[in-house]
């Protein structure tokens, strides 16, 4: 039985289970490239001389295309390993010194003054969503903002996800686990308890990555869903924006 009832429990589990996957989330594909650019849209207002902190940046899948776009900016992960392969990485691209890489949880986080914070599917791996939302909104300026996409439980797809991948990796559910705590409704009540003045959530993606990668031209029909009442509460990724 995995016992994850404290904060030091479930960050190790975490390491350890991601420690297996530094190098296995999804880029170069179809689907990756959709979620990048409704994650670059956030940011066309960014300065180039604001200060930016990534929040569970793994091994870079979204980094790097941030960082080719000029802009510099603080990357943590609770992760050694990943951390090791966005060094690795990013000195490759030459991007080395636009890049502060540290090495802790957001819950530990004590980075002050960011004008722009932003993760990716990482709201569900924290242990509480309450203090990590606290956190976020002490590290930004008055007037900076917060945006991620994060994983929709009323979509059917990570269920699936879930289930065939739990096949072949023991422990897949109680790493996503938390995934229950990220409905709209709780995202927002969370957000606007850590005192951001402005919550709002879109939510994106009808297809899930088996079909998208396969037939990329249904990438078109994504903005339809997002615009039908009711069908849009069930698809796969919130884009949250939250404003101090």
């Amino acid at each position: 039985m995995i016992n994850l009832k404290n904060k030091n429990s479930w960050y190790n589990y975490q390491m350890n289970y991601y420690k297996k996957e530094a190098l296995e989330h999804e880029k170069d594909s179809h689907y990756f490239y959709y979620l990048l650019n409704l994650l670059l849209r956030e940011f066309r207002n960014v300065k180039k001389n604001c200060k930016i902190m990534e929040i569970g940046c793994n091994d870079g899948r979204y980094t790097i295309p941030i960082l080719k776009r000029g802009f510099n900016m603080y990357a943590i992960d609770i992760s050694l390993e990943s951390l090791v392969n966005l060094k690795r990485i990013s000195a490759i691209e030459q991007m080395l010194n636009q890049l502060k890489i540290i090495n802790m949880d957001i819950e530990s986080c004590a980075l002050k003054n960011m004008d722009f914070i932003f993760c990716c599917q990482v709201l569900h791996h924290v242990y509480d969503l309450d203090n990590v939302a606290k956190n976020i909104y002490s590290s930004l300026n008055k007037g900076g903002k917060f945006v991620c996409l994060e994983s929709n439980p009323l979509s059917i797809f990570w269920y699936i996800h879930f289930l065939l991948v739990g096949f072949k990796k023991k422990g897949k559910w109680a790493a996503e686990r938390k995934i229950l705590n990220c409905t709209k409704k709780n995202l927002i009540r969370v957000f606007k308890n850590a005192g951001f003045s402005e919550v709002k959530i879109e939510n994106h993606m009808f297809f899930p990555p088996q079909i998208i990668n396969i037939i990329s031209s249904f990438l078109r029909l994504e903005p339809i869903f997002t615009k039908v009442p009711f069908l849009n509460r069930f698809l796969s990724f919130h884009l949250l924006e939250a404003v101090k």
